[in-house]
């Protein structure tokens, strides 16, 4: 479990933590309009249940429930790919907390235990040019935007960025 303060706290998902409000979230236009696959599709209970069992199977993934005052509000995944790195994607799909910073906080807190408690060496995200909040929490968790591994997909321009571990980060890592 990560403490975020403030009654918030983030820890992997279980199958039991999918409710009607996150199935419903993932639907809603404004949440998933930067999401892959809920977007592509609609969700269903279980659709996410299924995604959460294989990322709860899935060695080289972690699904991590945002929680706020015991409520599950969104979900922070790290995920190894093919190429061998490890990306981070965010989803805050309860509207009523956008905008006070719970992103930001959200991508630092996971980076910040990636990087130091699980030892990787970096972590990649992959984000639409039009998703300027994520923008701003990858930038705020000290993200730097890697322009030239910038790629169009599906015609939508996406930005790369990238967070490296730090000597900081790899002592804590030796440690842990």
């Amino acid at each position: 479990m990560i403490d975020l303060g403030d009654g918030a706290f983030l820890r992997p998902m279980v199958v039991g933590d999918v409710t009607e409000a996150y199935v419903e979230g993932l639907n809603d236009p404004l949440v998933n309009r930067f999401l892959v696959g809920p977007r592509s599709a609609r969700q269903s209970m279980e659709t996410v249940q299924s995604f959460v069992r294989m990322n709860s199977s899935d060695l080289h993934s972690t699904l991590f429930g945002f929680f706020l005052n015991g409520v599950l509000r969104g979900t922070v995944r790290v995920h190894g790919q093919e190429d061998g790195r490890h990306y981070l994607g965010l989803a805050i799909f309860d509207r009523s907390i956008w905008g006070q910073g719970w992103g930001g906080r959200l991508v630092s807190s996971v980076t910040d235990h990636s990087l130091s408690e699980m030892g990787l060496g970096g972590l990649f995200a992959v984000i639409e040019e039009e998703n300027l909040g994520s923008q701003k929490a990858f930038k705020r968790a000290g993200y730097e935007r890697l322009p030239a591994e910038d790629v169009v997909s599906n015609e939508v321009q996406k930005q790369m960025w990238k967070k490296e571990r730090t000597s900081d980060d790899q002592a804590k890592a030796e440690n842990a």
